[in-house]
């Protein structure tokens, strides 16, 4: 009978096998991370926001329009993303690691190194908790996850295929998915919650708090403001503010619904 590990990893494989292919991070890592951070999925962050990996949502997330909740972790009411599937939770988790130069030296690791992956992640601050890399490690390897990472590099080296996003578009149970989350800007990623190695996080022992308007408010109100500011600057230089929000037709902003939104 397969144990809780071995119930998540049958599930979400696909989803970090398809990570690895489009950024190069072991599908073993990402597993492990996920088997540790939601408990097996079984968190309440992960069951009621299908937020895998602990990313918290910043005022730029929420102005644009990202869902979130609240739950306490390191301190009370901290603001975690609400993703509408698993996949978003997976593909947020990857450009977190991606677009934040302190995970940079990770990316000079190959894809199947898992080992210098988890002590990257570690050395990097990914998690307070003491020996996240060996947690890491111990879950990879009790698991046998890293057969993942071989099956894609033999399958990327077979079909002669490159890691990368360009070659490697999203899917999802076969079919092109629309991704529901404003993530080309880097303000949208914030730092992982904080867990506990080998314990189950806080978050998946406290109710979730629903409020959401006087945040929301606020964060609108500071996004005016900058917008005003951008729209008096000469052509020239407001090039430099207009970064694109989305730079594909499949990155969608979340449509805000009171049933949702928190």
């Amino acid at each position: 009978m397969a144990n809780k590990n071995q119930e998540y990893t049958e599930q979400y494989a696909d989803y970090a096998m398809e990570q690895m292919r489009r950024y190069g991070i072991p599908a073993s890592v990402t597993l492990a991370q996920g088997i540790l951070e939601s408990s097996n999925g079984q968190s309440r962050l992960a069951q009621n926001e299908n937020n895998h990996f602990g990313i918290k949502a910043t005022p730029e997330w929420i102005a644009e329009g990202g869902r979130y909740s609240l739950y306490s972790d390191d301190k009370p009411n901290e603001k975690f993303c609400s993703y509408d599937s698993v996949g978003d939770s997976y593909e947020h988790h990857s450009r977190f690691l991606k677009e934040n130069n302190r995970y940079a030296r990770c990316f000079s690791l190959s894809p199947d190194d898992y080992k210098g992956w988890t002590l990257g992640l570690e050395k990097a601050g990914y998690a307070t908790g003491g020996h996240y890399a060996d947690s890491l490690q111990r879950i990879i390897e009790q698991n046998g996850l890293q057969k993942y990472d071989r099956q894609v590099m033999q399958e990327m080296e077979a079909q002669g295929k490159r890691f990368g996003v360009e070659e490697n578009p999203l899917r999802e149970a076969g079919n092109a998915v629309d991704y529901s989350f404003p993530v080309e800007r880097k303000e949208f990623l914030s730092s992982p919650h904080r867990s506990v190695c080998g314990k189950t996080p806080r978050t998946g022992q406290n109710e979730c708090t629903q409020a959401w308007t006087s945040d929301v408010t606020t964060a609108m109100q500071c996004w005016r403001r900058n917008k005003a500011a951008r729209s008096s600057l000469s052509e020239t230089n407001r090039s430099r503010w207009n970064t694109p929000v989305r730079t594909a037709a499949k990155y969608s902003v979340p449509t805000k619904t009171s049933a949702r939104y928190s």
